[in-house]
């Protein structure tokens, strides 16, 4: 029913289509000692540990309705080398404002049917896929150059693995500064994003127990000339909450990420965009074996172009 409302929703409004071309060193984000083990030849149930991607993005125009906006959008990632990866994103946006352009209400949801974080193979030979399905709803006010939301998402994993079950609720403020009229003649179109973020996430079962609480720091930078340029640094810290489960007991993750994009207008309508994203994740457990096994570093590279 949700694939056939965004359908509906692509094809009798205006869109605007970015397509993009990613490399990707790390697609099912392995330790170190797990791409050594697949180098020398272990068998591990997928063809590469990097690959290409293509990303196709089609998202409406505004949707109009006097004070009310809709925004619509499908994104599908399809994987070269390890298509059992490819999945697909649908998002619904909707906008209520309050007489001025920068005050707003919104309402957000997002549906991923399916996500795989890897396959894994058994004993026998045989693979089984580590796999979720994911729900997000979020909403939240904007009010000039201050944004504050509250989310709530369900993840829902495939047998056997659904003693991962996770809720997870989050609540954050962020924070938007321009250059005043002084500083606007030496900086124009610049911004600078602060946001911070708490997280809860709510496991089933007492064994094993993935229950976690969160905090996360945003820092974005915009340069709006020709060409545009960005810069966003996140980083966030994961205690996990469990007394008894000795696989999660005392485990620490500290989550970094780093993002880069380039863009020129090509024509009217249409814009060429280089990015770089780098994602490393640090945890400290008290079985240091499990610890390393935990331990990733992912670098993306992409070249795109967004015609509206």
């Amino acid at each position: 029913m949700i694939n056939v409302l965004f359908l509906l929703l692509i094809v009798t409004a205006n869109t605007a289509v970015d397509v993009r071309l990613i490399y990707d060193s790390n697609v099912f984000l392995l330790s170190d000692s797990q791409i050594e083990d697949f180098i020398q030849g272990k068998p591990m149930g997928f063809k590469t540990y990097d690959d290409l991607i293509a990303r196709i993005g089609l998202s409406t125009k505004n949707l109009s309705l006097k004070e009310w906006r809709i925004k619509g959008r499908f994104t599908t990632n399809l994987y070269f080398q390890n298509p059992v990866k490819s999945y697909g994103v649908f998002d619904l946006k909707v906008l209520k404002y309050f007489g001025r352009l920068y005050r707003y209400g919104y309402m957000e949801y997002q549906f991923l049917p399916y996500y795989l974080i890897r396959p894994i193979r058994k004993s026998t030979g045989e693979n089984i896929f580590l796999s979720f399905t994911s729900q997000e709803i979020e909403g939240g006010f904007n009010l000039n150059n201050y944004r504050v939301f509250f989310a709530w998402a369900n993840e829902d994993y495939t047998k056997p693995w659904d003693f991962y079950d996770s809720k997870i609720y989050s609540f954050g403020l962020e924070t938007k500064y321009k250059p005043q009229e002084r500083l606007a003649v030496y900086l124009p179109r610049m911004s600078l994003t602060l946001g911070y973020k708490i997280l809860r996430s709510r496991a089933p079962l007492d064994t094993p127990d993935i229950s976690y609480n969160g905090l996360g720091l945003t820092l974005g930078f915009e340069f709006l000339k020709k060409p545009a340029f960005a810069l966003s640094l996140a980083g966030e810290r994961r205690g996990f909450t469990t007394r008894i489960d000795s696989l999660h007991k005392g485990r620490r993750d500290l989550i970094g990420e780093v993002e880069l994009s380039l863009s020129f207008p090509i024509g009217k309508k249409a814009r060429l965009s280089f990015g770089y994203e780098y994602k490393i994740r640090d945890t400290s457990l008290e079985i240091e074996e499990i610890s390393e096994l935990k331990d990733y570093n992912r670098d993306r590279i992409s070249i795109g172009v967004r015609y509206e």
